[in-house]
């Protein structure tokens, strides 16, 4: 599932490609895409209209139009992805949901092979539920702000701590895992059997991390996990090895009902 850096290269994509242009047509092809309205009244909400920027919102895209009372919002779901261009080839428009056309006939595309992404048109983007109820961004904390949020959550385990979007908005399964292999913290573990190293190295990767991974996704939205550091997890899940020793395997499990991919050796 894209979580907050992919989010933030789809974010930095859309600005380089769809703002400024007019709307000329809109092809709605599910009509379970739109959660709050119907695809002939998005059509006709977005007709004419200009993007004038996009945001981001934990995993949340964000849509500004230049005149229109609404925005667009776009949950990414598992698999969605946003494919611009002139003329699109016939794999890039088979999982397509929905279809921008611009009066300069270019297209921007919501493509979703697995058909969990949503789509909000909205006067604000609190109408939606989980975006009213969405905690703080993690780079706008501060080292006091998340340490209180970790003594607020004593009892809760940490992994489903770092995913829970009320708690920290835009971190999912893959970067709760990096960040809980950086700082050495067993997945299992509680917040309150977590000594203060591991909660500012926590804290601080927190910050590096997620940098980085914003940083190399502005270059490529599609980047693999073969484009991210190699000392990272990420890099190496495939395999299931160890970045820090390759003769130690990763371990898969279900922990606090979540999918952890840990190393059992240097997480402890």
């Amino acid at each position: 599932m894209p979580e907050l850096p992919d989010v933030q290269g789809f974010v930095n994509y859309f600005n380089h490609t769809a703002l400024d242009k007019k709307i000329a047509m809109v092809s709605c092809n599910d009509e379970d895409l739109i959660k709050n309205t119907r695809c002939p009244d998005l059509q006709q909400a977005l007709h004419h209209q200009q993007f004038r920027q996009a945001s981001r919102r934990g995993k949340y895209l964000i849509a500004e139009f230049k005149k229109a009372p609404h925005v667009l919002v776009f949950h990414f779901g598992m698999t969605g992805n946003l494919i611009f261009g002139e003329k699109l080839s016939p794999n890039e428009m088979k999982y397509a949901r929905l279809v921008i056309e611009f009066e300069d006939h270019s297209q921007l595309i919501f493509k979703d092979v697995r058909q969990f992404g949503k789509i909000w048109l909205a006067k604000n983007p609190l109408e939606i539920n989980a975006l009213k109820k969405m905690g703080p961004e993690p780079l706008n904390l501060s080292h006091k702000e998340f340490s209180e949020l970790l003594a607020k959550h004593q009892q809760q385990n940490i992994k489903s701590f770092l995913m829970d979007q009320e708690i920290i908005a835009g971190i999912g399964n893959e970067y709760s895992n990096e960040l809980l292999f950086q700082s050495t913290i067993d997945p299992h573990q509680k917040i309150k059997d977590i000594d203060e190293e591991k909660r500012s190295k926590l804290y601080s990767d927190m910050q590096t991390i997620l940098a980085k991974a914003i940083e190399i996704r502005k270059k490529n939205k599609d980047a693999r996990k073969k484009d991210l550091p190699e000392d990272w997890l990420l890099f190496h899940q495939k395999e299931m090895k160890c970045p820090k020793n390759p003769n130690h395997k990763l371990k898969r499990e279900t922990i606090a009902g979540r999918s952890a991919i840990f190393c059992p050796q240097h997480q402890r």
